[in-house]
């Protein structure tokens, strides 16, 4: 069971979210609480694993793939297992329908995720049928917001800026920050071997330059989102790219990627409820790009997210740093 998260544990998290590394003083303005205030209850979510913090390849420059499963029972908690195992499969996720599972595999070059898809799998031979969807940047999803606060999000246009490409001295600060996006300046600096100035002065650059974004997630569950829905649509290819920023820019939206498949737009969102489920469905539809819907299914559970293990209550249960770089390693 999970402990009560009340009202202002709800903001603090919205808070949080919105700037995952700002200091608890700026936070505790922000909600009007005290600093003491702020810093107990973000303790107490983050040992009782309902809240944590982390470091995310920005979406724009993300390549990756999204790959569906179908197995058999006897075989899914062992490929859930392996899977999760894996620093650039980022996300495993349970569903209903054709498919079973679904993981996302994360790289800063389609060449290394590739490699991944192709050689560095070998569990899914335990699989009976397996679609992979690529895609070349990650539309929405990877910092999404509850939106509680009366804070405006950033537009959709925003994600059309160019991204730097990510460069080989990135990863160990990925690697670093991972787990807890919240350690100290100084902390960080030890483990890397620099300076605090140095290492202050780094992620500022990396994050003007669309390298990395900090993300909060929580256990969903307990903060009234039990489940998330798989859809998959058919867009006009020349304006697929546009409907997915668009969509991708939606609070619920905890997925969203155009892909290079006959469905060309895939987007995962948090629901309350399955009537939830329907009201999203509709507000897509409505959208001034046609879509034809191709395939919905319910995601069940997670278990990772963004690198971060889950226990069937969605609770935090250990972390596996993402590695975008890892697939580049793989060998046939």
């Amino acid at each position: 069971m999970h402990s009560a998260v009340d009202a202002t544990d709800l903001e603090l998290v919205d808070a949080v979210q919105l700037q995952p590394r700002a200091p608890w003083s700026a936070i505790a303005e922000r909600l009007g609480l005290t600093e003491t205030t702020v810093a107990r209850r973000w303790k107490r979510l983050h040992r009782e694993r309902l809240a944590w913090t982390g470091v995310a390849l920005h979406p724009a420059a993300s390549k990756g793939a999204f790959i569906e499963i179908r197995c058999r029972i006897e075989n899914v908690d062992a490929l859930t297992e392996a899977l999760c195992a894996i620093p650039d499969v980022i996300t495993v996720g349970h569903t209903t329908g054709d498919f079973n599972l679904y993981c996302i595999v994360i790289g800063v070059s389609l060449d290394g995720v590739l490699a991944r898809v192709e050689s560095g799998l070998p569990d899914l031979v335990r699989s009976e049928r397996v679609r992979v969807n690529l895609f070349h940047q990650i539309a929405g999803g990877v910092d999404w917001r509850q939106g509680l606060l009366p804070i405006p999000e950033n537009p959709p246009a925003d994600r059309r800026q160019a991204s730097i490409a990510p460069g080989e001295d990135m990863r160990s600060l990925l690697l670093a920050l991972g787990e807890d996006a919240r350690i100290t300046v100084q902390s960080a600096a030890e483990r890397l071997g620099t300076s605090p100035a140095a290492l202050a002065r780094r992620i500022s650059r990396l994050e003007d330059q669309r390298q990395i974004v900090f993300r909060c997630d929580v256990a969903r569950p307990a903060f009234d989102y039990p489940i998330a829905m798989l859809l998959s649509f058919r867009v006009p290819p020349l304006l697929v790219e546009q409907f997915a920023l668009q969509v991708g820019s939606w609070r619920e939206v905890r997925f969203c990627a155009s892909v290079a498949s006959t469905a060309n737009f895939i987007v995962i969102a948090g629901l309350r409820d399955l009537p939830d489920g329907e009201r999203f469905i509709a507000r897509v539809l409505q959208l001034e790009i046609p879509a034809e819907l191709v395939g919905r299914a319910i995601n069940t559970r997670m278990s990772k997210v963004y690198g971060r293990l889950l226990d069937r209550d969605g609770r935090a249960r250990a972390c596996v740093p993402p590695d975008p770089w890892a697939g580049a390693a793989v060998t046939p």
